[in-house]
């Protein structure tokens, strides 16, 4: 492939970031072989690049063509269509959007982010909202079109928004590496990576969107056991013996999910749970089934933790995947299943 840098307007000093001057910029890689993209990926995030730094958008050609409707929400159908499973827990504010007269987008990422919130003012209604986010994280003119023109392709657009020089001449030496199509770099107000990033550690539905539809969105959520994010007070809790109203074993506690403390360097607390990951059913291991049981159906304490439904409920309930994506839509499958209230909105 004929590797297409565009003009840079990141070859100026821009500073490392501190908290007196913090001066962004966006780095943009194009990618035509989603394998390629699938290994960006993997290394930024071998290398330790902050995952609210990395923005994702690719196009979701299945669900522009239609089909029937699926168990799973938009964001998993995407996900998986994209094969992006691996990275689903990784990538942030992983979200499902249909831009008007553009089609239906899996984004991620600060980009992902405020592309998902725009509104489009007077002087942009003849712009795509797409073409108008880019712009507004600093590209102009024909690059604006060439990469909103290679996405709607089927291109996959990786682009890292950052600080930090040393992280932004990272992602483009792998994205050089790894093969893409066109590299593009911008400054970024810092007015705009601040929004973004707001935006993405933000709820959900604090979108307000008329040009942009939201179909489908993974919240801020922490896995508290596995994983990086896992704290020792849930991890005490793996294999705890799980028994259902009448006192029946019915499984184990796989994993709790929470939402993230408010204060980023908080431990989360016990009352940020929000679904006990229950397993059960198969034999030695093999064939079990897990389950998101809202908080307000368990009682755990040191000995055992107890669901307040039977048995027969628990083995019925919509079935939860490790490391693929839990989103609004999954949630609120299980939350109807066991008849409570979202906690977002009580």
């Amino acid at each position: 492939m004929t590797l297409n840098i565009s003009s840079d307007n990141d070859q100026q000093p821009v500073s490392s970031g501190t908290s007196e001057t913090r001066e962004f910029a966006t780095v943009i890689g194009l990618f035509e072989d989603m394998i390629d993209a699938r290994h960006a990926l993997s290394v930024l995030r071998k290398e330790g690049c902050p995952r609210e730094a990395v923005s994702m958008i690719v196009r979701d050609r299945k669900a522009d063509e239609g089909g029937p409707a699926q168990r799973h929400g938009a964001v998993a159908k995407a996900v998986e269509e994209a094969d992006l499973n691996g990275y689903s827990q990784w990538l942030t504010g992983l979200a499902s959007i249909i831009v008007a007269e553009r089609g239906t987008f899996l984004v991620s990422g600060p980009i992902g982010a405020a592309l998902a919130a725009v509104t489009l003012d007077d002087a942009d209604e003849l712009d795509s909202a797409l073409a108008t986010i880019l712009g507004d994280f600093g590209f102009a003119g024909d690059e604006v079109t060439y990469i909103e023109s290679r996405i709607l392709a089927g291109a996959m657009m990786v682009a890292v928004t950052s600080p930090d020089p040393a992280i932004r001449t990272s992602a483009r030496n792998l994205m050089s590496n790894d093969n893409a199509v066109h590299i593009g770099a911008a400054r970024t107000a810092t007015e705009v990576a601040d929004a973004a990033i707001e935006l993405l550690e933000s709820p959900p539905e604090v979108y307000d969107a008329s040009d942009v539809v939201v179909t489908d969105v993974v919240a801020p959520l922490q896995i508290l056991i596995d994983g990086k994010q896992g704290v020792e007070w849930a991890r005490s809790l793996k294999g705890t013996q799980v028994v259902d109203r009448d006192g029946i074993e019915c499984g184990r506690i796989e994993n709790l999910i929470a939402e993230h403390a408010a204060d980023d360097e908080a431990e989360v607390g016990r009352d940020l749970v929000r679904y006990v990951v229950v397993s059960f059913g198969g034999m030695l291991g093999i064939g079990r089934r897990m389950a998101a049981v809202p908080i307000e159906h368990v009682t755990i304490s040191d000995a055992a933790a107890q669901i307040r439904v039977s048995r027969d409920v628990l083995q019925d309930a919509p079935t939860y995947v490790a490391g693929a994506p839990f989103s609004r839509r999954e949630e609120q499958v299980v939350c109807a299943y066991f008849g409570c209230t979202p906690y977002w909105s009580g």
